[in-house]
């Protein structure tokens, strides 16, 4: 087997227990910001299975769904923070999903589809971690998800600007990615455990 099949296999089993930790809160609670992080993490999985079975012509949809879950995420989580009164209709938080309409258009296009996948995950990560940094200076308890963010961050740089042997880039990634989805997921687990203990 080889490394890129157990980077694979390491994130697999992170995702997996992320999602252990996450589905319950989304269902226990309703929460659509949970469900929606899981369902990108649910896509994370499925690009790294399709990477081991061989499917590479699914992986970039994979990808790309990952991200727009994970901004449909931070819509409904923006939107929950404001009060009832100021918050904007629920039907803006599917906005990311026009975007498969206009992706298929350029999809053949490497250099602009990566470019407009790297623009959305950037965008998202610096949208959480703002998200994050404000709750914990509100309500605190935000801890593991700013360091799980910094760390996406680290693996979003890694991935996209760093330029190293294929090998050492990929796997410095993949390694923060898997660190990072179980910070932020213990971090969501831990502070709806206190949410429910006040």
């Amino acid at each position: 087997m080889e490394i890129f099949e157990w980077l694979s296999i390491f994130v697999l089993l992170s995702g997996s227990v992320s999602l252990f930790w996450l589905l319950p809160i989304a269902f226990k609670q309703k929460s659509l910001t949970t469900g929606f992080f899981s369902a990108s993490l649910m896509m994370l999985l499925g690009y790294h299975l399709s990477f081991l079975f061989s499917f590479e012509a699914t992986g970039i949809w994979f990808n790309l769904f990952t991200t727009i879950c994970a901004l449909s995420g931070l819509f409904s989580l923006i939107r929950e923070s404001k009060p009832v009164f100021a918050r904007f209709p629920l039907y803006l938080v599917f906005i990311p999903f026009l975007i498969p309409l206009f992706f298929s258009l350029i999809m053949n296009d490497k250099v602009i589809s990566d470019l407009l996948i790297a623009t959305f995950q950037g965008g998202a990560l610096f949208v959480y971690l703002i998200m994050s940094v404000a709750g914990q200076m509100k309500l605190g308890n935000r801890g593991k998800q700013i360091l799980g963010c910094v760390i996406l961050i680290l693996a979003f740089t890694f991935h996209w600007f760093i330029s190293l042997e294929s090998y050492d880039e990929t796997a410095i990634a993949e390694i923060l990615i898997s660190i990072s989805i179980l910070l932020i997921s213990f971090g969501l687990k831990s502070q709806y455990s206190n949410s429910n203990d006040d």
